[in-house]
C-alpha cells in the first residue's frame, strides 16, 4: 500500500504581514470584537495585493507552485476567497469556509462577492452549514445564476 504524502509536501502556508503593517496587527488579541475592529481597516486592494505578493514569495522561494495556486479561508477569509477568485489570474481555486457574499458598502468593503460573482476566474467551494447555510442559500442561489 502506498502511503500518502504528507501535508507538508503538497501545502504552504504564508501568512501576510497586511494586519500587522496596515493596523497594528492581531496576534496579541484574543476578544474577537477587537479582531473584527482591527482586520475592517484593512482595504480589499491592500489585502489582494497582500495575497499577490504571498503568491509570489512561494513562487520565488521554491516552496510553491503558483501552476496549482489554491487558496482558502474561514468567515472573513471565506469573503476574501471569493474577491480573490475574481481578482487573481493565476489563481487555480478556492475553498471559502462560511464568509460574507454580500452587505451594505462603504469604503472599506466597496464590494462583496455576489458583485463579482460573474467574473471569477477560478472555481470556489462554499462551505455553509446549519443555519448559516439556510441564511445564504438566498445569496447562493442568486450567485449561481450569474
Amino acid at each position: 500500500m502506498q502511503q500518502s504524502p504528507a501535508a507538508s509536501e503538497f501545502l504552504i502556508a504564508k501568512l501576510p504581514a497586511g494586519f500587522a503593517m496596515a493596523v497594528g496587527g492581531v496576534s496579541k488579541l484574543s476578544n474577537t470584537q477587537e479582531i473584527i475592529s482591527v482586520v475592517s481597516k484593512v482595504s480589499d486592494s491592500q489585502v489582494m495585493a497582500d495575497l499577490d505578493a504571498a503568491a509570489g514569495w512561494a513562487g520565488k522561494s521554491g516552496k510553491g507552485d503558483t501552476g496549482r495556486l489554491g487558496i482558502t479561508g474561514f468567515c472573513g477569509g471565506g469573503r476574501i476567497i471569493r474577491l480573490y477568485a475574481a481578482y487573481s489570474p493565476k489563481l487555480k481555486a478556492g475553498v471559502a469556509w462560511y464568509g460574507r457574499l454580500s452587505g451594505a458598502k462603504s469604503e472599506l468593503p466597496p464590494r462583496h462577492p455576489i458583485d463579482d460573482a460573474a467574473s471569477l476566474k477560478a472555481p470556489v467551494l462554499g462551505c455553509m452549514a446549519g443555519k448559516t447555510l439556510a441564511f445564504h442559500s438566498i445569496r447562493w442561489n442568486k450567485c449561481a445564476q450569474l
